[in-house]
């Protein structure tokens, strides 16, 4: 079993500002977002500071490089892990809690990089994944389950990218608010280390297998081992060593989440002339 555990590689907020005007039917079906109005701290937002001004309708973009996660892998859990700061100026006609939806986009939206085209409600139909957030929460971690549609969206291997839409259910469901004021999820605080994270559980369906490299930076006092994952998935990766002529007694290892690729480690203090050997393993 392995875990990916990740920031976004990329992700924005963007609001649009068509120029027929903010009505809720205009913002919420806008083709495109304003280049000149996005976020860098996330956030789901619907403001109507009165109904004058009329609306302004944030929605986030969030795409994970997921291409570690090995192409065999089956993926049994998966979540986004949002640091939430609701709003402190909530309208009486939500009640107490404001739900997210993550939403699954046709093929490549979001883009990478995200552009305000990414804006569209028409790209993006699936509902993959849904939090509710109490308005009383002070800033806290919040957990968003994927379903079976939304894990099935994870791209494996290599070049895979992982993208989500994040959006207020409102939103979602074309149901505008009926009073003034407005409605404010931030998800992250980039500056304090708070960014969003992809978190994957799964196993592989190939068997662990490993193999000791030859030495290299071979020196009188030091060499390096080298040792591979050829296919597979562990948790513990390392060598057993020591002197040719006795046991192996000696033992390294790093604890993580690993697939398929090389490993190594530096020995030093050796006596010039000492017949060394190694052998790399790694366990599930």
């Amino acid at each position: 079993m392995s875990e990916y555990n990740e920031i976004p590689i990329h992700y924005r907020s963007y609001a649009a500002n068509p120029a027929a005007g903010r009505t809720w039917d205009n913002v919420w079906s806008a083709p495109t977002a304003d280049p000149g109005i996005n976020e860098e701290s996330l956030r789901c937002e619907i403001q109507t500071y009165s109904s004058a001004t009329g609306f302004w309708l944030f929605r986030s973009f969030l795409v994970w490089d997921t291409s570690s996660i090995p192409s065999d892998a089956i993926i049994t859990a998966a979540e986004i892990l949002a640091y939430v700061v609701p709003t402190g100026g909530i309208r009486n006609d939500y009640g107490s809690s404001i739900a997210l939806d993550v939403l699954y986009g046709a093929s490549a939206y979001p883009h990478y990089p995200i552009v305000p085209a990414d804006y569209s409600k028409s790209h993006y139909a699936l509902i993959i994944g849904n939090a509710a957030i109490p308005t009383t929460a002070s800033g806290e971690w919040v957990s968003i389950p994927l379903n079976a549609n939304g894990i099935a969206r994870i791209e494996k291997g290599t070049g895979g990218k992982t993208r989500f839409c994040i959006r207020l259910d409102r939103d979602s469901e074309n149901n505008p608010p009926t009073s003034d004021g407005y409605i404010y999820v931030k998800l992250s605080f980039p500056t304090e280390d708070k960014q969003p994270k992809l978190v994957i559980t799964y196993t592989s369906s190939q068997s662990l297998l490993v193999s000791t490299l030859a030495f290299t930076d071979v020196t009188k006092e030091s060499l390096t081992m080298n040792g591979e994952i050829t296919s597979g998935l562990a948790t513990k990766r390392g060598f057993d060593y020591g002197a040719i002529s006795g046991a192996l007694a000696s033992e390294w290892y790093e604890e993580g989440s690993f697939g398929p690729g090389a490993f190594s480690k530096e020995i030093t203090g050796l006596t010039a002339g000492q017949e060394f050997c190694c052998k790399a393993k790694a366990c599930e």
